[in-house]
């Protein structure tokens, strides 16, 4: 078995796990935090989405370098180090910038942002100001794995990450069982959060390991000269994906009900099972892509491509057709209450399918990406953001739900 398909077959179990644990535990989150206490819990994927745009496409930038390969090793890791110290740098400072921030906005989120129905607004702000240092701590875990992917370390990379989930959600059950708060749930994640972070952190430097003793000076920042544009063109993709891909959040959590706003991500996480297999191939194709591309390998990189590309079409198709016709019946059978599909009757066929079209463009993107090509993913985002925003608008003001996920 080749590495790709191996790569590729440790991310789909990585993936796996991570739907199934969404499965298994939001409904028990639900019953015991209640509806409301539940979009609180929704609501920090979007916020984590938001944040993580300070990352400034860096983390994908490291991935693609990790991933090139070089006659001279041993001076290539060399370089690698220094430039990961370069930016690990830099996301320390985002990640302290980060945690301060949401404790000093956490406030006019919990009042002017969320409509909080009956929880305490200094109870929210608390979880909030929490919530920011866990995504402070998982911006720097990010740079690691993006690292340690590029570098081909994919099957002990999702290791790892499924050790940190399993963590998380196994510990966070049992204690909101014992005591059902949300400060404990999240002071449980950070700790989860830094463990997971250290671990990384050994691996990353143990892959990175040279007969030669490295040091890192303050002018090597001038390695980061060469690789801006690109990371500046991955920084604009991720805005841009943000504004096309989380808005319809942004908007739900602030004109409607905290609880509808969980409801409306239940159906978004059943559309992302269906994108699941294109999204670990994305991670193990991109990889493989770049190291074919910057040996000279671009018949072979074509090749590759349109054998992948077809097999997840195929795959991503059936599976969205099949859940997006069933969406009411699993989501109602997965919350274990009515109010949902009550609330989603008619509209999460549409969310489901509008997130499984997004599964045709993963394996296009990771080509395009290893070619260092980012210009078109910006131009055809870019038009695309004021069809996005009016017409979430209008939908939501006129129609609710209902219009928003046809929009």
């Amino acid at each position: 078995m080749n590495k790709l398909k191996i790569n590729t077959l440790a991310n789909v179990a990585a993936k796996l796990w991570t739907m199934f644990a969404v499965y298994i535990f939001v409904p028990f989150y639900i019953n015991i935090l209640g509806e409301e206490s539940y979009g609180v819990v929704s609501f920090f994927a979007t916020l984590q989405t938001a944040i993580n745009l300070l990352s400034l496409g860096l983390s994908n930038t490291l991935r693609r370098e990790f991933a090139v390969i070089a006659e001279d090793m041993e001076e290539e890791k060399i370089r690698k180090y220094k430039l990961l110290r370069s930016v690990e740098l830099i996301y320390i400072i985002i990640g302290v910038i980060v945690s301060i921030t949401t404790f000093l906005l956490s406030g006019v989120i919990a009042r002017n942002w969320l409509n909080v129905e009956t929880l305490d607004y200094n109870y929210v702000s608390i979880v909030i100001s929490l919530m920011g240092i866990s995504i402070s701590t998982q911006i720097i875990s990010s740079l690691y794995v993006g690292c340690l992917f590029g570098s081909g370390k994919q099957v002990s990379t999702n290791a790892y990450t499924i050790g940190w989930s399993v963590l998380k959600y196994v510990g966070s059950l049992l204690l909101i069982y014992i005591n059902p708060s949300l400060i404990l749930f999240y002071s449980w994640h950070i700790a989860v959060d830094v463990l997971y972070l250290l671990v990384l952190r050994i691996a990353l430097w143990f892959d990175l390991k040279t007969t030669v003793k490295k040091k890192w000076h303050f002018s090597d920042f001038s390695l980061l000269s060469k690789v801006w544009k690109y990371a500046f063109g991955v920084m604009l993709i991720s805005l841009v994906a943000f504004v096309n891909l989380q808005t319809d959040k942004v908007l739900v959590s602030t004109y409607l009900t905290l609880t509808e706003l969980g409801g409306y991500n239940l159906s978004t996480m059943l559309g992302n099972a269906c994108i699941i297999l294109g999204t670990a191939m994305n991670i193990s194709a991109f990889t493989t892509f770049t190291n074919l591309v910057t040996q000279g390998k671009e018949e072979e990189a074509k090749a590759t491509f349109i054998r992948v590309n077809r097999v997840i079409n195929i795959f991503t198709a059936c599976l969205g057709a099949f859940v997006a016709v069933y969406s009411l019946p699993i989501i109602e059978v997965w919350s274990g209450t009515s109010e949902y599909t009550q609330m989603l009757n008619n509209c999460s066929i549409f969310i489901v399918l509008a997130i499984t079209f997004t599964g045709f463009q993963q394996i296009p993107y990771a080509l395009a990406l290893s070619k260092g090509n980012t210009k078109i993913n910006v131009i055809l985002g870019v038009a695309y953001i004021p069809l996005v925003i009016v017409g979430m608008l209008l939908s939501l003001k006129y129609g609710g739900l209902k219009w928003l996920s046809i929009v």
